[in-house]
């Protein structure tokens, strides 16, 4: 999926620091979430970007088919449905639902030069695609060029084209290499650079070679600083085109794709072509073509010893040369021009869909690779972002927020970085061995390095002062990201990650624009109290419930794995842990049952490699069984944890189960003398579980559920702040449903 405008301008001053380095920290806040019927994360062309169509509202402009902005003035949610993939003969594809609407050409309309027609997917599909002699039956109309604003340059687009295909040691001392076929191209580049910049010419070389230098040697060669703040100074195989440059005018865009094509391109009358050994610069080159109303065609091809080759089919209205050679051998060709051909449509996934209305007199707009249709992570970009040489580490508070991480990363197709908690990654265990030879965690020391060049922390907000400082103590850059208006980490008052942080997002994308949930987290964020005009309602994603709806509570499924309750105060959670039990035919406060919920309540530091992986405070697991020890009056309950997506068994005293004293874990812990020292030894030998149906809020930070019931508190917090923060950590674990119940009692 595509970042947003808003995504990709917090990523570039990320990496801008991450270049620099001048500071060890940098910070990002992101509130929570986020024609016919198309996937919410259907990129839409805006005037500043891309956007997600889940997150346009009414008023928002983007992109018509002749190019110019266009506002929005409808927007339809549809559910979720079944979206199909839409393949076109230059191999773009974009998703839509059955009953969206293509404006659409067929080879006789074309030749009439009649307008076109609309038909549904539905339509196009009972139609078929092909003809029965196998050729496209349909196709769809090109945009024009996007008239992007003109935007303020550090180099002319036409210098920037040809230094990507032709240019070497730009970061430096930029060179040039041009046959004198092409001597034009230099003699262009002449009228187009500053009064400071001079070119000298070297011939020594097979091929002419052309510096561009600057006069004023105190300050460096300042071409060569514009392309080193660009990422520029980079061997081929790694070149690609500027942000900047990819969203300038029609004109700074023409220009851009003249100096690509004067350096690495083809001409052959209507046949032309772009060749690059850099994958990221074949992309960027087929986007820009597009952008300007043109369509490009990627191909791979194996040069064996010299590598992998991208070739791109160009095809263009106009003229796409500067350089006399290449711009008289080209042509327009009337009989076989740039078109997109549909040329497949098949089923994909399932996913909710939205349909938005514009205000342009053909009723369409332009989707991802500047597709015409009718009306109707940030954190995981950083690997593909930064050299591959670059070793990051992932690391978040807790290890259930630690294992939600992984399961993003790993659905975005990031594989090749570490994922655990802080504590576990800067920390090693003390290993004290007793008389039978029995080897305890008895605290922990720093490790001593670690082999990283970057670490991100995710649900910052938790993060206390001391584990930060003992983070930061390694030197390693830090990029710390989170929500900053959850709660603030417990017993460090007046510290946080999530204060005045240096770049926020502001836009939802976990749910579509419209849902209750998200309009709730919004409105508590604005008004720090639950939303008045909702107490009434119910709808697929919320449903609200006040104490005497007693019939209906009781119906909420609580035995489901994805369902979680969350509660203000530990007596709450005590309480309702109980009443929920017995809604589900548990019995007695003290006999646990095989199939219950339970939450782990300390981190697990029994024996040293006993698991394959920490069991982490707030971890929800499922009793598998209760079995006898050799003492007839103690059990031990075996569970199952999820972590990291794999199954992990774990085991508990049933002593140890629920809150527990000091002279409970001194029996435990077998050393009944010193109960301080008992207590302490016995908090480090066994594992703590108490009945998880119920958490607090604050225990179930950094995690996310499919559903959420959140019994309202409101006395319990003394000032309106802590409460509008607990209230909106609490909605925003929610993923898909929310059940409120208002003044329980």
């Amino acid at each position: 999926m595509e970042m947003t405008k808003e995504q990709q301008v917090v990523m570039d001053e990320i990496l801008r620091w991450f270049k620099e380095q001048k500071n060890q920290f940098i910070t990002v806040s992101g509130d929570a979430g986020t024609g016919k019927e198309m996937p919410i994360d259907t990129p839409i062309k805006t005037p500043s970007g891309d956007v997600l169509k889940g997150d346009l509202k009414i008023g928002d402009y983007v992109i018509g088919s002749n190019g110019k902005p266009t506002k929005v003035i409808g927007i339809h949610p549809q559910g979720t449905k079944q979206s199909y993939t839409v393949t076109f003969r230059d191999k773009t594809t974009i998703e839509c639902g059955l009953d969206h609407l293509w404006s659409i050409y067929t080879p006789k309309l074309k030749t009439n030069k009649r307008p076109p027609i609309t038909l549904s997917l539905r339509e196009l599909m009972d139609r078929g695609v092909k003809s029965k002699s196998g050729s496209n039956k349909f196709y769809i109309p090109l945009c024009d060029p996007v008239d992007y604003t003109h935007k303020e340059l550090p180099i002319h687009p036409y210098i920037v084209g040809v230094c990507i295909g032709d240019g070497s040691n730009l970061g430096k001392s930029p060179l040039i290499s041009t046959p004198d076929m092409d001597r034009d191209i230099i003699d262009y580049i002449q009228t187009l650079i500053p009064d400071y910049i001079t070119i000298t010419e070297n011939r020594s070389s097979a091929c002419p070679q052309y510096r561009l230098k600057d006069a004023d040697t105190y300050h460096g060669n300042r071409f060569a600083s514009f392309f080193g703040d660009m990422g520029l100074g980079v061997k081929s195989v790694d070149r690609f085109i500027p942000q900047t440059y990819m969203f300038g005018s029609i004109d700074q865009r023409m220009d851009l794709l003249k100096g690509l094509m004067d350096s690495d391109g083809t001409s052959r009358g209507n046949r032309i072509g772009f060749s690059t050994k850099s994958e990221r610069l074949c992309g960027d080159v087929i986007e820009l073509v597009q952008s300007l109303g043109g369509t490009a065609i990627k191909r791979v091809y194996d040069r064996r010893e010299k590598g992998i080759e991208y070739d791109v089919n160009v095809k263009m209205f106009k003229n796409p040369f500067m350089s006399k050679r290449k711009s008289s051998n080209w042509r327009f060709s009337s009989k076989n021009p740039p078109s997109r051909a549909i040329t497949n449509i098949k089923p994909c996934r399932m996913v909710d869909q939205v349909c938005i209305t514009v205000d342009a007199p053909d009723n369409l707009f332009l989707v991802d690779n500047y597709i015409v249709t009718h009306n109707s992570f940030l954190l995981s970009c950083l690997p593909k972002l930064l050299p591959p040489t670059i070793r990051i580490a992932y690391g978040a508070f807790t290890g259930k927020a630690s294992s939600v991480l992984l399961e993003k990363l790993k659905t975005a197709n990031v594989w090749s970085v570490n994922v655990s908690t802080i504590h576990k990654l800067i920390y090693m265990p003390k290993i004290r061995k007793e008389e039978d030879g029995t080897e305890y965690i008895d605290g922990w020391e720093l490790n001593e390095d670690l082999p990283y060049d970057l670490i991100v922390i995710d649900e910052a907000s938790m993060v206390g002062k001391q584990l930060f400082n003992d983070l930061a103590g390694y030197g390693i850059p830090i990029l710390a990201v989170g929500d900053d208006f959850q709660l603030q980490p417990v017993g460090d008052e007046g510290f946080s990650l999530m204060v005045d942080t240096d770049l926020a997002l502001k836009k939802v994308h976990r749910l579509a624009k419209g849902n209750p949930i998200i309009m709730m987290s919004q409105y508590i964020r604005k008004h720090g109290v639950l939303p008045r005009e909702l107490n009434t309602t119910h709808s697929k994603e919320l449903f609200w419930y006040k104490k005497g709806d007693r019939e209906f509570i009781n119906k909420i499924p609580y035995q489901n794995k994805g369902i979680v309750t969350l509660a203000g105060m530990n007596k709450t959670r005590k309480n309702l842990n109980n009443y929920i039990r017995g809604l589900c035919g548990y019995q007695g406060a003290d006999i646990i049952n095989a199939g219950e919920r339970v939450v782990c309540l300390k981190n697990n530091d029994m024996l040293v490699g006993r698991t394959p992986y920490d069991i982490m405070n707030g971890m929800l697991g499922t009793v598998k069984s209760i079995v006898n020890t050799k003492n007839s009056t103690i059990k031990r309950i075996h569970t199952d944890f999820d972590v990291y997506g794999d199954t992990i068994p774990c085991e508990c005293d049933v002593r140890s189960f629920g809150e527990i004293n000091a002279s409970v874990l001194a029996k435990i812990s077998g050393d009944p003398g010193n109960k301080e020292i008992a207590h302490k030894k016995g908090q480090k030998a066994i594992n703590m579980f108490d009945y998880g149906y119920v958490l607090t809020v604050h225990k179930a930070q950094g995690s996310e559920y499919k559903a959420v019931v959140l019994v309202d508190e409101r006395n319990y917090y003394s000032t309106d702040e802590d409460y509008a923060r607990w209230l909106y950590t609490a909605v925003t674990r929610s993923s898909n449903k929310l059940f409120v119940i208002k003044g329980y009692s």
